[in-house]
């Protein structure tokens, strides 16, 4: 599996408790959700064979993972990455996309200027943030509301006064 056929869907942030659990910090809709697209594997596509316990909070659940049975065990897997094959994610239509998708896409504003690229997307409670590199920035940030995202030419445009 290529790294742009892998999609990031979790991280393991911390131990849980003193029986190997794990916190996970999960990058889906709902933090449960990541156990439903099948196989999963780590940064070094390693198979990665976890199980749902509970939700812990809004993006947090808590998992085990097999072979994992103390807290000492469960340290050991702080950081690890968690990964699907892109075509396990569900089918989507034409006119939709992940924000997967908006990584690394082109960013101009309606005037033509070029912003850089999508380094990554935030969401901090109140809506969607595009973080651009740019070059003559280290990054700007975008509110995803302002954004016009045109996924058969690739490319995002955002009106001049959103920067």
């Amino acid at each position: 599996m290529s790294n742009t056929d892998r999609v990031l869907i979790g991280k393991i942030v911390a131990a849980q408790g003193l029986r190997g659990q794990v916190r996970v910090q999960s990058y889906t809709d709902q933090p449960d959700e990541l156990f439903n697209y099948g196989e999963i594997r780590d940064q070094n596509n390693n198979v990665v064979s976890i199980k749902f316990d509970r939700v812990a909070s809004r993006d947090v659940v808590i998992a085990s993972v097999s072979g994992t049975t103390d807290r000492n065990g469960a340290e050991l897997l702080r950081g690890r990455e968690l990964y699907i094959n892109r075509d396990q994610l569900p089918k989507i239509d034409d006119d939709e996309f992940y924000v997967y998708d908006l990584i690394g896409m082109p960013v101009i504003t309606d005037q033509k200027l070029n912003l850089g690229h999508v380094i990554t997307v935030h969401n901090f409670g109140a809506s969607d943030i595009l973080e651009v590199g740019t070059s003559e920035r280290d990054s700007v940030m975008i509110a995803f509301p302002m954004a016009n995202v045109d996924m058969n030419n690739k490319i995002i445009t955002v009106p001049h006064d959103a920067i």
